[in-house]
């Protein structure tokens, strides 16, 4: 059976907290007496495939494009991660979990701000740039 748009918007605030958490204990091994491990890189890459999924999901179902922007958003977060465990940057996802709090709070706005838009229809960008994203993203910062 498919997944209805309420499956994709809990998966979506499940996947925020998820990666929150996973962020969370990885920034901790920033910190020489914290003998943690890795293995919640694997929990973070997997929530933020979900978060990049269940968006662009919603934008298609709900024909918004605010949401495909924000799927761009976590795909990029995604891109990131390897490279900052690779290099073991732990510093860096030590601030994560305020990127999935202002997720957070994103996406609550996005689905309660009035559109101005009939129902229906389809909920369009209002620039050509809407889609422009430079590499640098202040909540994102730079792995290295």
């Amino acid at each position: 059976m498919p997944m209805s748009d309420t499956d994709y918007v809990k998966r979506h605030v499940e996947s925020l907290s998820e990666a929150r958490a996973a962020a969370h204990e990885l920034g901790r091994l920033a910190d020489p007496e914290y003998n943690g491990s890795r293995r919640h890189y694997i929990a973070l890459k997997e929530a933020v495939e979900k978060l990049e999924g269940s968006a662009r999901q919603l934008g298609t179902l709900w024909s918004d494009a605010r949401w495909i922007r924000n799927a761009a958003f976590w795909g990029r977060l995604r891109l990131k991660l390897q490279p900052a465990v690779m290099m073991e940057r732990w510093a860096w996802f030590a601030g994560l979990p305020q990127v999935f709090d202002v997720g957070q709070r994103g996406m609550e706005d996005l689905l309660s701000r009035k559109t101005g838009q009939s129902s229906g229809k389809p909920i369009l960008p209002t620039s050509a740039t809407w889609a422009q994203h430079p590499d640098y993203h202040p909540e994102l910062g730079r792995p290295n």
